[in-house]
């Protein structure tokens, strides 16, 4: 993975995986969904000042449109 923008590649970063909840998506677990950006990857986003690298995997069924499991309520 090459380094974003104002990372160093000489530097360790902790990985941080977000994942999002029955019904929501990577990009509610990346955003902070409806509580906005303070909770971007549950609050820890804006803990890190730059210190980590995150990542919000979308599950697959969401992708291809296809469902394995019943949709939430």
């Amino acid at each position: 993975m090459p380094p974003r923008l104002g990372q160093n590649r000489n530097h360790p970063y902790r990985l941080i995986f977000g994942y999002h909840w029955r019904g929501g998506t990577a990009n509610d677990a990346g955003s902070g969904g409806s509580d906005g950006a303070n909770w971007s990857y549950y609050g820890l986003m804006r803990l890190a000042s730059n210190s980590a690298i995150f990542v919000a995997p979308q599950r697959l069924e969401r992708i291809i449109g296809t469902r394995s499991s019943p949709a939430p309520a």
